[in-house]
């Protein structure tokens, strides 16, 4: 969870926001460290979050974001998409190109600069305040509750 398995964690929190409660189920290697995490985020409102993350094998590595009328999905490496496709009302997924630079983790080296560069002790993107949350539902994602 604390390698690969923070992506999708972070994607639902930006998405989401803080979930109440976790179901999970991870599978550790025998050095105890977790190798493949699945989990189910519920929020107090009834929305959910599905996330998975493994080192036990490839997976497509895609985000899909549903909503009542349709979905977005975010292909191949979602951190950092060259086309985002749109379903409505199911029909046919439309594809729209996105312009990326880098591998993904150059935006978050920008920014850090950024904030150095103006002598900003955080980040007014991302604070914090975001990074506790998100090692919160970490915490919660490992413990199953």
């Amino acid at each position: 969870m604390l390698d690969i398995g923070i992506y999708p964690a972070f994607l639902a929190y930006m998405c989401l926001g803080k979930p109440e409660r976790a179901q999970s189920i991870i599978q550790r290697s025998e050095s105890g460290v977790d190798r493949m995490v699945s989990a189910q985020l519920s929020y107090p409102d009834g929305r959910q979050a599905q996330l998975h993350a493994s080192f036990a094998g490839h997976s497509p590595t895609e985000a899909y974001l549903a909503f009542d009328k349709g979905y977005l999905r975010l292909a191949r490496r979602w951190h950092m998409p060259t086309e985002l496709y749109i379903s409505r009302n199911g029909e046919q997924e439309q594809a729209f190109p996105l312009q990326w630079r880098g591998n993904g983790y150059n935006y978050e080296i920008d920014e850090c600069f950024r904030c150095l560069s103006h002598g900003l002790k955080e980040s007014p993107r991302w604070g914090w305040k975001d990074s506790e949350e998100l090692m919160s539902i970490i915490e919660l994602i490992l413990s199953g509750k």
